[in-house]
């Protein structure tokens, strides 16, 4: 496997830190805590990356991280605000957030309640495609619709405690499948 140098979170304390998406990734040191959200709040701003980066960041690596801790340090963690980018990533952040504190056991973060962390309009990150919209639209866990941003449920996976996910065979799919509400 070709292993490529990733991209630093940021020119601050965090600069040593390193975003990895391979096997054998260890969540970046960022003071007293291994890594905080307000790096990922930082990814959400780095116009050197990607939206899909940024998307694979958030959705797929920061669970990963959280879960490598253990229980006092996730809520350690996750009690702290990360700041506002005003971006609809807050609401992607906050969401996340609140699954993985539903996930595992932990109380929901009450700064994933703010207004400003919410959208009045879904927004798909990542989605290209039309069938993986009404998929993430009638799947995806509760925290992501309540926040806005929707994401297909397979691309949360059981390194960050999720179950693999299991397309359901039933009416309401082939029902939108149809539907004029899902075409572009």
């Amino acid at each position: 496997m070709n292993r490529q140098p990733a991209p630093s979170l940021g020119t601050d304390k965090a600069s040593s830190a390193q975003l990895r998406t391979d096997q054998n990734y260890s969540a970046p040191k960022t003071g007293s805590e291994p890594f905080s959200l307000a790096d990922y709040a930082r990814l959400a701003q780095a116009k050197h990356l990607s939206a899909d980066s940024i998307y694979r960041a958030v959705v797929c690596n920061l669970p990963r991280t959280l879960h490598q801790l253990d229980a006092e340090t996730q809520r350690r963690i996750l009690s702290k605000a990360p700041p506002l980018t005003a971006t609809p990533w807050d609401a992607l952040i906050a969401a996340v957030a609140e699954h993985f504190a539903e996930r595992h056991g932990h109380e929901a973060p009450p700064w994933t309640n703010e207004r400003e962390r919410f959208l009045d309009k879904p927004w798909h990150a990542k989605t290209k495609f039309h069938y993986r919209q009404w998929e993430a639209a009638l799947y995806c866990p509760g925290a992501f619709t309540r926040h806005g941003t929707p994401v297909h449920p397979s691309d949360l996976d059981s390194r960050g405690g999720d179950e693999p996910w299991r397309p359901d065979c039933c009416e309401a799919t082939t029902f939108l499948e149809d539907s004029e509400i899902f075409r572009p």
